[in-house]
This record gives C-alpha cells, structure tokens and sequence, in this order.
C-alpha cells in the first residue's frame, strides 16, 4: 500500500518521512524488515504516569468562540462540525509530542479500513487522490466533483454510507473522471496501478465499482433480501469464499484481527500482523501498514510513563505477533486508570461485519479534561443509587460492584470506525462470551459534545423549540448535552439485568432494544434531584428545558434521517419519538407564528410516558422476549410520515443541519529541537477538510 519507509530509532531519536504513498493495495503477505525496529531510549528515566483527576484545576487556556467557528460547511448530507482542542496546550513538551506520535499511529492504520470495507475500497480513493494532486489544467467543475467524492470516501471509509450500507457514487460523468484520470497520469502522477497494470485496465475495472449504483449496491444485503448466505453477498472484504454455514464447525484463533478466506477447500486465517524475523513469525495481511503504526509506537515509548510504556510494548507486540491474549494484556491495563494521554488503537470495530466477530482498524487519540472528568467521576459514585431509581423491579436491576471508569477526554484525532463520523463517547465494547457484561472504562469526548452543542443543538432548539422555553433551553443546552451523555453512554447502556439468553435468543433485535434503553434511561434520570445535588444540573427548570430540547432533537433528527438507516441507534430513536407522539401523545407538532415547532404539552405525561416505554424495554431484555421486541420495532422503527415533514426539513435545512455530522480534526504539527529531535508539539484549527484527507494520506 506504501512505499516502504525505513526508520531507525537509535537513542530516543525519530525521524519522519514525507511523500505521497505509493497507494499500492494491501499484500497478502509483505516482507519482514530486515532487521526488527529497536526500543529507542530516553534521555532519563520516562516519569510515572501521574494523572489525577479528583481536584482539577481551572482551564487556564479556554478560548471564547462564535457558533460560526464550530461550522465547517457540509459534502452532500453530511454537516462538517470542527473541534477544538484548547487545552492542548496544558500538556507537558512531552505529552504533547506523545500525542504527535500517537496521532499518526493512528492515520498509519488508516487504509485498512478502506480495504476491509471494500477490495477496491483503497484503489478507488488513491485513483481519485492522484487526479485531485495533479489538476493543474482541470476543469474547475470536475475538480469540485472530486473533492466532494473524496469526502465522502473519506467520511465513511469508502463508497459505502456508513449509516444505511447503499453506494454512493460521484456526481460526475464517466467521461470527465477517466479524462482527469488521464491528464493526471500524462503530467505525472503515482496513480497508483499494480505491476504490469495499465491506466485503461484500472479504470475500466474501477468503472462498475465507481460509476454503477446498481453494482454491488449494499455493503451488507437487508437480511429479508438475502436469497444466498449473508456473507458471500456482503461487499466486506473480511471473508472470502466463507458462508456461514461452513463457519458452524470452525474454530476460530483470531476472530477479530484476521481475514476468513478458502484455500483449496479448507478454511483459512490471514492474521493481521507485521511478523517477526527473530522468532520465525511470517509478516501476515496488512504486515507495511502495521510496522508503520509500530514505528510511531516506537517513537511514543521514549518520552511515555511507566505504565503507558508497557501498554504500548504490548500493543507493539500485538501489531507484530497477532496474538489476541497480547491485545487482552493492553485492554487490562487500559481499564484500570485514567491517563493523561487517551488512546485506543486496534481492530475493535465490530458494527460492519455482519457476524460481529471481525474487527475494523480504528484509532482514537485524546487527552483527560480534568474538569469534566471530576464532574464524571462524581456521577459514577452514584450509580448504584441511580440504578435503584430506575423503574422496573429489583430482580431486573444490576448490582454494579465495581463502577466503570469515566474519563472526559478532548478528541485530537479519530479514524477507521472511531471517525471522522465520532459518536459522544468510546468504549471497548463488552464481551459477553467472556463473561463481561458492561464497559469497564468509557471515554467521554467532551469536544464532540461542545462542538455539537454550538453547531447543531443550539440552532436547532432556537429554531424548533416553542417561544415560551426557548430561553431556558438555550441556557441550559450546555450542561444538559454533557449530563445526558453520561447518563446514556456511561450508565443507561449497562443498567439493568440482561438474560444470560439474550444475546442468542434476541439476535439482531438485542442492539435496538439496547439503544433504547440507554436513551431511555438518560431522559428518565435527567429529572432525578441527585443531578442538582451533584452540581451536574441548575435545577428543576433544567430537566424540563432538556426534555423540551430532547424532544425537538428527536423530531429533527427523524425527519432529516433516512429510511434505509442500519444503526441500531437511528432506528431506537425512531421508536422513541414515534411512541411519545404517536401512541402516548406526549410530544406535539404545532404551528406556532407560522412555523411548526416541537412541544411537550405536559411534562408529567411526558415523564409516565418515557417510564412506561423504559420498563418495557427493560423487561424485553430481562427476559429475552424477541417476539415483544418485533413487535415494538415493527409497529415503530419504521421512518415516520408526519405531513409537516417537509416543512421541518426545509427550515432545518436552511440552519445548515444535515442528516450525519462528520468532525474536522485538529491538525498537530511537531517541533524539532536543537538537537534535531522533536522536543515539542503546537495545535491549529483551522485546517478545511479535504486538505486533512489528502495530508493523512500521505503518513
């Protein structure tokens, strides 16, 4: 996939290389290096790591921003939404320099993921990357063309929507993509094409795949579209010549870092690692891109504390070896405490693969916000008391024992299934099959959250909430975004007892109800007393403004979502708000001066409302009742047809709102010493989005 980079590490020194990748596809199996990368040695002894989060000290560095500057346009439906990362700047030299390293560890992995969403997932982006690099004499139409495709392959991975699994294709003929195509190729340009390949053979191969809807037109079939098996009609690249049935007797060594292919009738694992020449370890599938995410490991190790050290070692030893207990080893460590420099990088996303087994390649980096960390870790000292306000009956309710970690942490950088499309909160998702039943440690990005508040949420609640609370709403937004995503992400996902039968009995029907509940059980506890007592919410006045709120987000949401929606999370929300309005009539369109806003008529029926769906829930799940959850998502989860859609569509519209939210990340530039070695690291936001992509591709 790249042009292989050698790197010596000698003495704590990194040196880093440029260049736009060769944009070669994934080998199967690459050399080894020639020799195995050294530990590179710190000037002193790394310091332990220290991190506290129990008596935060004020933000000595926090910037006074319009609404304006969280906004960064929109691709097509997508609201691009930019983060700031402020506090940046408290780190020390060397966490900041850390956090380089990391960053770029984690864009190293970046082209696998597109090419396990798709075989031709990579050769599509690097072919569209290549034209947009040489477009000197092009036509500035079929430029624009471009840069829009790209980002949209760079916002969901690949040509796949990342939220219903259709195929997009450019809003471009043919004609003028192979005729850039071609120009680019006459002035130069690396486009990337296999050994003895020619221009005219890669782009009539790539022409189905890019220009035909029709062709391979979802990621993963609807199951009631299925007429062979589900993975020989999926479009991932995670299996090959599998079906499922051939999968009954097979036992897997490497579920989530390996692909499944047949090799003269037998089932075989391609492991996902580098390989090891000293213990006779052959380099596997992805073996250049995962010593690249090494080698910025390796430049992490020298300036990290003791613990973060031996994390790191492991996930090196993990990248090289495959072995899934090493990864165990890392994910132990990483649950245990809170660290100043967040990260998480591996194959951990299950949402694509149909069997949930096999892992997408996803990083995400970030650092503690002690503020918002201390305001978490007084949240999760009561949980067992939220758990016992909860309304279903005590042989349905958790005993918690040990809380999970909370962690407020500031976004610098996410990719693969962690973003650029990021959800609020990060975690490890639970194994079941092991005996884990809940999250052990949860990264609340509170960027994400702010950044959503002022470019989606307080727009949307001037625009859709009723006159008479907006003001109220608008107050109290902030704090209200950050209570509910911690109630939902932190607590409502792993609240309540879960039949041991569930995850067998209720199939795919367990992520729905699952979503509901979380969301369920953050709109119920908002009203509990404990959130003021905390310091968490002003008051009783802010319950009501956040319901209000909630319910206008709802109703946008659904009305600007799409039909064809797979997540689990989009379809729970449509139950939600389509039982309140629909079936308990808590929640109400009115026309009000003109336009149509949201209302909650009565917030005690709203609240007897949410109580009764939250219990149903619940109860679906403490019993594995498939057949009640069909029937609540059948007679709910279907998109909605309320005539004053359009009309909330067009107004939503005009505000700038769009059906997915995709984040444009900080861009963290390295400082070189005297020495010549980086001894620090500054942060700028000003980066547009199109220019990130083409700059990650390069790394």
């Amino acid at each position: 996939m790249d042009c292989t980079r050698h790197i010596s590490l000698l003495c704590g020194l990194v040196l880093l290389l440029g260049g736009m990748p060769g944009c070669k596809k994934p080998a199967e199996a690459d050399k080894p290096p020639a020799a195995p990368e050294p530990v590179p040695a710190a000037d002193e002894e790394p310091p332990e790591d220290d991190f506290s989060y129990e008596q935060p000290e004020p933000d000595e560095v926090q910037v006074e921003r319009d609404e304006a500057s969280y906004r960064a346009g929109h691709v097509c439906d997508v609201q691009l939404v930019r983060l700031f990362a402020d506090g940046f700047k408290r780190l020390k030299a060397r966490e900041r320099v850390m956090a380089y390293h990391l960053a770029r560890a984690a864009l190293a992995g970046r082209d696998i993921t597109f090419d396990q969403v798709h075989r031709s997932g990579l050769d599509v982006r690097c072919l569209v990357e290549s034209i947009l690099e040489n477009t000197l004499d092009s036509d500035p139409k079929t430029e624009s063309k471009l840069r829009e495709y790209l980002l949209r392959l760079g916002i969901h991975s690949g040509f796949y929507d990342r939220s219903t699994g259709i195929k997009f294709v450019p809003d471009l003929p043919c004609e003028r993509f192979q005729a850039a195509a071609h120009a680019a190729n006459a002035a130069g340009a690396k486009m990337g094409l296999e050994r003895g390949e020619s221009l005219e053979e890669r782009l009539a191969r790539l022409k189905p795949i890019i220009f035909d809807a029709d062709h391979q037109p979802r990621l993963v079939p609807e199951t009631s579209q299925v007429k062979r098996d589900i993975l020989s009609a999926s479009a991932l690249n995670l299996y090959r010549g599998v079906t499922m049935r051939s999968l009954r007797s097979f036992e897997e060594n490497y579920s989530r870092n390996s692909r499944l292919i047949r090799v003269d009738g037998r089932l075989v694992e391609e492991i996902y690692r580098s390989g090891d020449k000293r213990r006779t370890i052959p380099p596997g599938r992805y073996a250049s891109e995962l010593r690249r995410v090494n080698r910025r490991l390796y430049g992490v190790l020298a300036w990290a504390g003791k613990t973060q050290r031996a994390i790191l070692a492991d996930l090196i030893e993990y990248f090289r070896t495959g072995n899934p207990r090493t990864f165990d080893s890392v994910s132990r460590e990483w649950y245990k405490r809170p660290f100043r420099l967040e990260f998480m990088i591996g194959f951990n996303d299950l949402s694509l693969d149909p069997r949930h087994a096999k892992g997408l390649f996803e990083g995400l980096v970030g650092y503690a916000n002690e503020p918002v960390s201390a305001q978490l870790a007084s949240l999760v000292r009561h949980l067992e008391y939220f758990e016992g306000q909860l309304p279903w009956p005590k042989e349905q309710r958790r005993n918690w024992g040990a809380p999970p970690l909370a962690v407020a942490v500031d976004l610098l950088v996410a990719t693969g299934g962690a973003g650029p499309m990021c959800n609020e909160a990060f975690s490890l998702a639970p194994d079941r099959d092991a005996g884990q039943e809940r999250a052990q440690k949860v990264l609340v990005l509170s960027n994400v959250i702010e950044a959503r508040t002022r470019a989606v949420s307080l727009p949307l609640a001037r625009e859709f909430v009723p006159a008479a609370v907006r003001e109220k709403v608008c107050e109290h937004l902030p704090s209200v975004a950050l209570v509910r995503v911690a109630l939902r992400d932190l607590f409502g996902r792993y609240s309540g007892r879960t039949d041991p039968r569930a995850k067998k009995s209720l199939r795919n029907v367990m992520p729905v109800m699952e979503e509901i509940k979380a969301e369920l059980v953050s709109w119920y506890l908002l009203a509990d007393p404990k959130l003021t007592e905390l310091g968490m919410l002003p008051g009783r006045d802010a319950s009501r403004a956040a319901w209000d709120f909630l319910a206008a987000e709802a109703v946008v949401e659904e009305v600007l979502s799409s039909s064809d929606s797979l997540r689990p999370r989009d379809i729970a929300r449509r139950v939600i708000i389509r039982y309140l309005m629909e079936k308990a009539g808590a929640v109400r369109l009115v026309e009000q001066d003109g336009k149509t806003v949201v209302v909650v008529p009565d917030h005690a029926v709203l609240r007897q409302a949410i109580e009764k769906l939250l219990k149903r829930s619940q109860k679906i799940l403490s019993a594995a009742e498939r057949s009640s959850g069909l029937r609540l998502i059948q007679r709910y989860g279907s998109h909605a047809s309320w005539p004053e859609m359009e009309g909330i569509a067009g107004r939503a519209g005009e505000l700038g709102l769009r059906r997915l939210i995709a984040y444009v990340m900080p861009k963290i530039r390295p400082h070189r010493g005297v020495s010549g070695r980086y001894e620090d690291a500054s942060i700028s936001h000003s980066e547009e989005l199109g220019r990130q992509f083409l700059r990650y591709s390069r790394y």
